[in-house]
């Protein structure tokens, strides 16, 4: 029986013609989800920043910090909250997005907590701006109940409960992976 000589090469343009089908279509694409989604400018009008969630004209609220706690000293920029929050992203609802972030709010007075330390939410802080999640080293709790730390958003994986009238520099698993806290019920 006679074999007939393979032109492996006869193939190989096909394949150049296929990758570049293909290549041209992904550009394609990635243009047209560019071009929608410069095209609705008005859905970026409406994320919002918040740093407050405490809603306590008491100062009942747990402080999560930018900078760690450093000879008994807490001064940075806070996010402020007396809630759960399953995700430190920030959450979107009725048409409006809300991101955290720890407190940018120039020209305000430093927040003093009433706690036995020195901890001190700076207005213009190291780490001002920074969203939230994944960012917090510390945190000093003058809420009335213990608040949990997770690692994962949703309550979910490692956590620490942080006591009322606590403060100190999240557990070495938690800092900088902060995703979500839950606060407890009464």
């Amino acid at each position: 029986m006679d074999y007939l000589p393979v032109n492996r090469n006869a193939e190989k343009p096909v394949r150049r013609r296929r990758r570049a089908a293909g290549v041209t279509a992904a550009a394609a694409a990635f243009a047209g989800v560019m071009a929608i989604s410069s095209a609705t400018p008005a859905a970026a009008d409406r994320i919002e920043y918040s740093w407050d969630e405490c809603g306590s004209n008491v100062g009942a609220c747990l402080g999560l910090f930018y900078g760690g706690k450093k000879n008994g000293v807490i001064y940075s920029a806070c996010f402020l909250t007396n809630r759960s929050h399953p995700d430190h992203w920030g959450r979107a609802e009725h048409g409006r997005t809300t991101r955290y972030q720890f407190r940018n709010q120039p020209g305000h007075d430093n927040i003093r907590f009433r706690i036995g330390v020195d901890i001190r939410c700076q207005a213009d802080g190291w780490g001002s701006g920074n969203e939230l999640k994944n960012a917090a080293a510390s945190v000093a709790n003058q809420d009335w109940v213990a608040h949990d730390i997770f690692f994962n958003s949703y309550y979910e994986g490692f956590g620490r409960a942080i006591g009322q009238d606590e403060s100190g520099n999240l557990h070495e698993i938690l800092r900088n992976n902060n995703a979500s806290s839950r606060r407890e019920d009464r």
